[in-house]
């Protein structure tokens, strides 16, 4: 799920969510940057939870083994882990809401803090996104245009 949800985030802008969002993240707004964070932070707990909860298991049915009776107790970290899988899932869909949010609303101020000319509609904003997904990459090759603030000190 969130493999998807990650490849998912920007693609109808030709944006790479990967590549894109930690620029993102230092131009957004600082509630939007929270939201995320927010989103990632629920995502790490499940996941340890999860993590946690197997491990308990495990260790369960490890020490309780010779007293026959006494290893159902591992029935209860096995539904814990469960139940924190099912809610890792439903956070990583949440996770990766969040990041095609940010790019959403924040994909204009990455522009203009790379000097970039706003696009006047989709078509042209989606040629202008593979050579910056390009330029992200590391490709010596690409060229851009910039367009620069006017000079207001002459």
């Amino acid at each position: 799920m969130l493999r998807r949800t990650e490849a998912q985030a920007g693609t109808q802008y030709h944006l790479d969510a990967l590549t894109a969002v930690p620029h993102l993240l230092m131009v957004a707004p600082s509630g939007h940057v929270d939201y995320v964070s927010d989103q990632r932070s629920q995502l790490d707990l499940a996941v340890r939870m999860t993590f946690m909860s197997v491990l308990a298991c495990i260790t369960t049915l490890l020490f309780l083994w010779p007293d026959r009776f006494w290893v159902f107790i591992a029935v209860i970290p096995y539904v814990l882990a469960y139940l924190s899988y099912r809610g890792s899932i439903v956070a990583a869909s949440h996770y990766g809401s969040a990041l095609d949010t940010l790019i959403n609303l924040d994909r204009f101020a990455l522009y203009k803090q790379l000097h970039l000319k706003l696009p006047p509609g989709t078509k042209e904003e989606r040629v202008t996104n593979e050579k910056l997904a390009e330029l992200f990459n590391y490709d010596p090759e690409v060229i851009v245009r910039y367009q620069h603030p006017a000079d207001n000190e002459g």
